[in-house]
């Protein structure tokens, strides 16, 4: 579980002081020891109280601090570029980027990149660079890890030493796609693709999957993007999924300890429910007059096992009302794109001879399945009164969404996952 004390937000003119702290600091611990002393007195004499509240004050630029309680241990700036190699224009500048040694490891600093790479959105950019010097390999690995590439060599003047130092770029490209649902009006919710997160090549963008392969950091970053597209702040809650019916009410486990289920509900504000998804479908529920709310994960052995009902009865357990909960079923792969073997229908039709009014048979003459459908029937079949379902196909909308389907396709080694929120607000 995040550390309840961690947190990011933005700086205001008191936190000044703690920032040139934690620059001076920070710098010293990291380079002091490549400089003489007069130049490094030179350099960190720049950085005056006047100084600092000029950038602050100017509305170009923006700053963020990272805190443990009530101390400042990190922050991030960003502002107009001036470094070579990029083009200027539609190019934002992460111009500082420190944290205390303290604060390492602590999961601070992906939340601030997860920060700079939406304000250098919010600001217009397409783009955003940074320089680092090119024997700082730490820092290098972290950028790297973001999808940062080096572009050239730049000179950095500390006092009268030049370092050497390497620019470093990558596009930022467009913020995060939310669909919403009307049946859910009065909730803070949205199904998210892989568009606007920080995630590259294969993986690229919105890769929220524990599963994956892909580097943790990342991981965590993404859906701390996705959280804040739906509820500012907010922590996900969310299982491991195993494909199963089971239910769980939503608790205060760690990442590493989540319990294995495929939905979970909650009358807790401030949290969201999440759900993985690459074909299979998410299906997000409220009670919005109980201040119930729930989430589940609706492949094909799920649904048919009746987690979508189980959802419903454990939402009951909480004070909800079946004929007062809304339903909606998010992007999931559809009927054209879902070819099974002739064997597939076979435990459908033996629980409810009417499912086979959900295959149909495909051009290749092997049945295809309605996923989507099938699941909106359970659903109606459950006393749920209101169902929206989205329409959107996971495996035909590659530049939207992931899909185990495509990428087993194509050999793909792995395949990234979209995550599905919902939450009641503070």
């Amino acid at each position: 579980m995040t550390d309840p004390l961690l947190a990011i937000r933005p700086a205001t003119a008191a936190d000044l002081p703690a920032i040139d702290r934690v620059f001076r600091t920070s710098f010293c611990d990291t380079f002091a020891h490549l400089y003489q002393q007069r130049d490094l007195d030179s350099f960190l004499g720049e950085f005056t109280p006047e100084a600092w509240r000029r950038e602050f004050d100017d509305p170009a630029f923006g700053f963020e601090v990272g805190t443990v309680g009530n101390e400042v241990v990190g922050y991030a700036k960003v502002g107009p570029n001036k470094l070579p190699h990029v083009d200027r224009e539609g190019t934002l500048e992460l111009k500082q980027f420190y944290l205390l040694k303290s604060a390492h490891g602590s999961g601070l600093a992906q939340r601030l990149m997860a920060w700079v790479i939406e304000e250098a959105r919010r600001r217009g950019g397409q783009r955003l660079a940074l320089s680092v010097f090119s024997q700082n390999w730490r820092a290098q690995a972290f950028y790297a890890r973001y999808g940062f590439r080096e572009v050239g060599p730049v000179t950095f003047m500390v006092g009268d030493h030049p370092d050497e130092d390497r620019v470093w770029v990558r596009d930022i490209g467009a913020a995060p796609k939310v669909w919403r649902a009307r049946a859910l009006v009065g909730t803070a919710h949205g199904f998210l693709g892989r568009i606007g997160g920080l995630s590259d090549g294969a993986m690229a963008s919105l890769n929220a999957g524990w599963g994956s392969g892909e580097d943790l950091a990342l991981i965590r970053a993404n859906r701390r993007i996705a959280a804040d597209a739906v509820l500012p702040g907010a922590r996900i809650v969310s299982p491991y999924q195993v494909h199963s019916a089971d239910v769980v009410v939503a608790g205060d486990w760690s990442d590493n300890e989540r319990p294995h289920a495929d939905a979970l509900v909650t009358d807790r504000p401030g949290i969201l429910l999440g759900i993985l998804t690459a074909d299979c479908a998410p299906v997000l529920f409220a009670d919005v007059e109980a201040g119930v709310v729930g989430a589940a994960h609706a492949g094909w052995k799920g649904a048919l096992a009746g987690v979508t009902e189980r959802t419903v009865e454990a939402m009951e357990t909480l004070g909800a009302r079946r004929e007062r909960i809304a339903a909606a079923v998010g992007p999931c792969i559809a009927k054209a794109s879902y070819e099974v073997d002739h064997a597939f229908p076979e435990p459908f039709l033996a629980q409810d001879p009417g499912a086979e009014r959900f295959f149909g048979e495909g051009p290749a003459g092997k049945p295809h399945f309605d996923l989507e459908s099938y699941v909106v029937a359970r659903l109606a079949r459950a006393g749920v009164r209101q169902v929206e379902a989205l329409g959107a196909d996971t495996y035909a909308r590659e530049d939207e969404f992931y899909s185990y389907r495509r990428a087993t396709h194509r050999a793909e080694p792995s395949y990234g996952r979209q995550i599905s929120l919902i939450g009641i607000g503070i």
